[in-house]
């Protein structure tokens, strides 16, 4: 399957980053970037590897680590990454 990026996926995988590499160092948001990048390959091959939300059965939420998710949906062909989120913060309903 095709995986596509949502503006808000880009914006906040990046403050992430941004926020590891200035908090912790590069190794940390390199193994980061590491482990992000496995989930992502891993649901282009199984798009229903991760667990669907309660309210939405196409949109999943792929855990990365203990504070870190990401949420995503499942189209037709695609999957697009909807955005990224920090696991210590209250969720949000869809």
């Amino acid at each position: 399957m095709q995986i596509i990026w949502s503006k808000n996926a880009q914006i906040t995988f990046d403050a992430i980053v941004v926020y590891l590499e200035n908090s912790f160092g590069n190794n940390v948001a390199k193994k980061f970037i590491a482990k992000a990048d496995s989930s992502i390959q891993g649901i282009a091959s199984f798009p229903n590897l991760y667990k669907a939300i309660s309210l939405k059965q196409n949109v999943r939420k792929a855990t990365i680590s203990k504070f870190c998710s990401f949420y995503y949906e499942i189209n037709d062909n695609t999957v697009v990454i909807l955005y990224f989120w920090d696991n210590r913060q209250e969720p949000i309903d869809f």
